[in-house]
């Protein structure tokens, strides 16, 4: 059997199949909204001066982690070494502490000027692993760079829908597969190591990631059926997430053909338009006693559905 040691050390050098480059996140005001987008056209389009300027409007007027972490992309690929150190100090000051999401950063962590820095964000991850009293604080950052590829490259296909240059060259359909796959194979290692790992042993956001990748592991249902049957008495112990658990649970009845409890899931419908043009329709997987749905999903922490189809429309940037 794998040493738990030896599991580590695969963990931790085995190849990211990118690098992390872009969030995908919405803002609720129009001019927020608008400059995000405007931001985010001119760094597809190489004009990264631009893409500062816009991301400074967004980042003065509603300030959060995705915001700065594209922010930091943007200063980086402009060359502005002062500007991108600001940033991470206000970005430490917020509570920060996703280094690796940043491109370029451990080549930055070398230069003198980020030491003050690079020491507060690693101060900040520290904090999180005592106030939550993690059990195996070695796996976060792996498991944090596992859950950044598998929604970056799901995040390409947007990216592509909106921006002409987006990715050029990329098959994110492909790299997502991949990404799904690879994450699965180690996550089964995990397990075999360390048993299933929940919040005390890595945290709200490790057990976060970990029923991620559960959730996207639709060619392996067998691994996917007995991370649910897992989760379901983590959860009432509290030791996972009770939301995560019902995406999970609506994932496995829509793979098995049984109609989905929470209405999380959704169904992509190829249609042409009055003028012949052909656009893609989301519409909700069938839901058992839909007249109840809402109160259902207001049990397990969800919003309510006519909420969730706009936030789902949006990400996937369809009707």
């Amino acid at each position: 059997m794998i040493t738990r040691s030896c599991l580590l050390i695969l963990l931790l050098t085995a190849p990211i199949l990118a690098p992390a480059q872009r969030m995908l996140f919405f803002a609720e005001h129009p001019a927020v909204q608008r400059a995000i987008n405007e931001g985010d056209s001119a760094y597809f389009a190489g004009a990264f001066r631009l893409a500062v300027i816009r991301y400074d409007t967004v980042l003065a007027q509603d300030y959060s982690h995705p915001a700065a972490v594209n922010q930091a992309q943007n200063l980086e690929a402009a060359k502005n070494t002062a500007g991108l150190q600001s940033l991470l100090g206000r970005m430490a000051d917020s509570g920060f502490y996703e280094t690796w999401a940043v491109p370029g950063f451990d080549s930055l962590k070398q230069v003198p000027a980020f030491a003050t820095v690079t020491a507060r964000l690693q101060a900040n991850q520290d904090s999180v692993v005592r106030s939550q009293r993690v059990q195996h604080p070695e796996l976060l950052v792996p498991l944090m760079k596992m859950e950044y590829a598998d929604q970056e490259y799901q995040w390409m296909t947007s990216f592509q829908s909106r921006y002409p240059g987006a990715y050029k060259g990329q098959q994110p359909h492909v790299l997502t597969e991949q990404a799904f796959r690879r994450n699965v194979n180690i996550v089964k290692g995990l397990v075999a190591g360390y048993g299933y790992l929940w919040k005390p042993e890595v945290g709200e956001r490790g057990a976060h990631t970990l029923w991620l990748i559960a959730q996207h592991a639709d060619f392996d249902t067998a691994f996917q059926a007995a991370f649910l049957q897992a989760m379901e008495p983590a959860v009432a112990r509290g030791a996972a997430s009770g939301k995560d658990l019902a995406y999970l649970t609506d994932r496995t009845r829509k793979n098995a053909g049984k109609p989905q409890v929470y209405g999380t899931q959704m169904m992509y419908k190829t249609v042409k338009d009055a003028n012949g043009n052909v656009k893609v329709k989301t519409e909700v997987y069938t839901v058992e006693d839909p007249d109840n749905l809402d109160k259902r999903r207001a049990a397990v922490g969800l919003e309510p559905m006519a909420a969730y189809m706009e936030l789902m429309r949006k990400l996937n940037n369809h009707d």
